[in-house]
């Protein structure tokens, strides 16, 4: 039975070292960990600029710790030491639409996010340049279509935008704002909707299903402004839980008001 022995020996040495290695597996701290993620950019009709990636500072915040990084010039960042917890990602860049992620959840036990060496690879993150054309010679009407023993009253906005595309590959975007007064703004309106155009003229037709779907009837009028946008339709809430539209221009068009009949 002496040949036993060596086998039983080496048993022992790999349990041995199971053991260690379990314990050291188990002493890793998951509480915290190091982050990285990379940043995009893109002009305002989504087409990637790629010499804009770096110097995007991001900044990291919650109730208890915030932290602060900028972007290299392949539009990579990385933080060394970072607790488990949710944060606000807030990307920022002069000439940029500030960009803002919330409740994102760093976890280094639980993890959505790949983890590798104890570092956690974030998913890449797109920034737009803010937009420099304005909405012109505003019209609105209703477009009356007889459907049996109905007459259905869909409205029909006309605008246009300066500057227009300069190719037909570029769509530009506009967002159009209703109210039911002539306050009609970014902060107060009933309905909202984004759009995309490759013209410098454009039309968008407003079905009677969706202004009844408010509540409004043949009765109303409503009030249309619109607001340039950058091709992508992006929008998030701010700290007071309002819907903020980033990427619109600061001044709208004018007002125009629709009778509904």
């Amino acid at each position: 039975m002496k040949f036993l022995k060596p086998v039983f020996f080496l048993f022992t040495i790999a349990i041995f070292f199971a053991s260690c290695k379990k314990e050291q597996t188990d002493s890793i701290d998951k509480s915290m960990g190091a982050i990285r993620g990379s940043v995009n950019t893109y002009d305002e009709y989504a087409s990637i600029v790629y010499n804009e990636r770096n110097g995007i500072k991001l900044d990291i915040v919650n109730d208890f710790q915030s932290f602060s990084t900028t972007t290299d010039l392949a539009g990579d960042y990385n933080i060394a030491s970072v607790a488990n917890q949710n944060y606000t990602f807030k990307y920022g860049k002069s000439g940029f639409v500030t960009y803002i992620q919330r409740n994102v959840n760093i976890d280094f036990e639980n993890s959505n996010f790949p983890i590798s060496a104890g570092v956690m690879s974030l998913p890449i993150t797109n920034m737009y340049k803010k937009i420099n054309w304005s909405i012109g010679e505003l019209s609105g009407s209703t477009i009356q279509t007889i459907v049996g023993i109905d007459t259905l009253y869909d409205v029909k906005i006309n605008a246009n935008l300066v500057p227009a595309p300069s190719q037909a590959t570029q769509f530009a975007g506009f967002r159009v704002f209703i109210a039911t007064n002539d306050s009609v703004s970014k902060a107060n309106f009933i309905w909202q909707k984004h759009y995309t155009t490759n013209t410098g003229n454009f039309e968008v037709v407003i079905k009677e299903s969706e202004w009844r779907s408010l509540g409004l009837t043949p009765s109303n009028q409503i009030f249309v402004r619109i607001y340039g946008d950058i091709k992508p339709d992006i929008s998030y809430l701010n700290d007071a839980g309002d819907l903020i539209y980033p990427g619109t221009t600061e001044t709208g068009s004018s007002v125009v008001t629709v009778d509904l009949d």
